[in-house]
């Protein structure tokens, strides 16, 4: 990985539809080959699958040096630092890399689908901390904006951080369970 000036992390989760033969299925629908070119930047994508998924299906050839699959990796935090960019879907993994203020991209090909016939959302994905992509040919022009420094990312994670409900969450909350486990001395 040191050996490439820009890793993308691609963290897609699973779809609740896709089992093929009783095993959970991963359908990879990213041509990184053609990114990587139209990029024109020594470029490594790794691929980080949820923990549910069994197999990965490419869509397009792969190749080693442009594609890595690190989904047996076991701290996906090595991988949110040693990347300069996230692009997932709808993973919940965009929160633990907000930490990193790197920028993210959400790729939602299937976006209609997923709302609609899936799991749906949990609040308005107009919040989401980063651009929403809904075509696989408007990736390069995402991936572009970040390397050429067009990419506001305090824009972005201040969009989600002023629309989540913080009212739910309290100040002493880490306080009070030590001491509920614990007790107060």
């Amino acid at each position: 990985i040191h050996d490439y000036s820009f890793v993308i992390l691609y963290t897609p989760t699973f779809r609740d539809d896709d089992f093929k033969n009783g095993v959970r299925n991963q359908d990879i629908n990213i041509d990184f080959k053609e990114i990587a070119k139209k990029i024109d930047k020594e470029i490594v994508f790794l691929i980080r699958t949820h923990y549910l998924v069994q197999k990965i299906t490419y869509k397009y050839e792969i190749q080693e040096n442009i594609v890595k699959n690190v989904s047996n990796y076991q701290n996906i935090n090595d991988l949110y630092n040693v990347s300069n960019v996230l692009i997932t879907d709808y993973s919940s993994t965009f929160f633990d890399y907000m930490i990193t203020k790197k920028p993210i991209i959400f790729y939602q090909y299937d976006q209609e689908k997923y709302s609609n016939d899936l799991r749906g959302f949990y609040f308005d994905i107009k919040y989401l901390p980063g651009e929403i992509i809904l075509e696989e040919s408007k990736l390069v022009d995402a991936i572009s904006k970040i390397l050429n420094n067009d990419y506001d990312i305090d824009k972005y994670y201040n969009n989600l951080l002023n629309h989540i409900d913080m009212e739910i969450e309290y100040k002493d909350a880490t306080k009070n369970v030590v001491e509920y486990i614990w007790g107060k001395n």
